[in-house]
């Protein structure tokens, strides 16, 4: 999900997990998803955007979980950037796998995820601006959208 939103990301760190002492970063360079130190996606012909940093909204409620919990960890930091909704799921972690005295394995969350500016995330993630609107509305009706859309009309970058 990361390499996907990654241009509007931006390059550089974008986060961490932590596990008790060990730190591993997550971090977007030149089109490519870098996790502690192994390249997970190599992308030939990275997009590139024409106005770099662009104003971003971030939505989000109780569905958002897990790998996309890191994507708004990611978001988390950057500038031009809010984020507008209810809280996460509450499952900012990464899968580590451990293996059985009988070769079978067990995957479990066992790291938080950290953002660029040091602040870890360990439950639900709170959004920037709180809307508790109820589930989806109708195409051009949603109020949470609306409160983004009125956000981003008041960036410069989105003039």
């Amino acid at each position: 999900m990361i390499s996907g939103v990654g241009p509007i990301l931006g390059e550089g760190h974008l986060g961490t997990f932590v596990n008790g002492t060990q730190r591993q970063e997550w971090s977007y360079e030149h089109g490519n998803l870098n996790n502690g130190g192994y390249i997970q996606r190599d992308i030939l012909h990275p997009y590139s955007l024409h106005k770099p940093l662009p104003p971003v909204a971030v939505l989000t409620n109780k569905t958002t979980a897990s790998a996309a919990e890191a994507v708004v960890v990611s978001f988390r930091g950057r500038p031009n950037t809010r984020s507008f909704g209810t809280p996460t799921y509450g499952v900012p972690t990464a899968p580590t796998p451990f293996t059985l005295s009988d070769g079978a394995q067990v995957v479990l969350g066992s790291t938080v995820e950290m953002d660029r500016k040091g602040q870890i995330y360990d439950g639900p993630i709170a959004p920037d601006e709180s809307a508790n609107v109820p589930g989806f509305s109708q195409p051009g009706q949603d109020p949470l959208v609306q409160m983004a859309h009125d956000w981003l009309h008041t960036q410069a970058a989105c003039h």
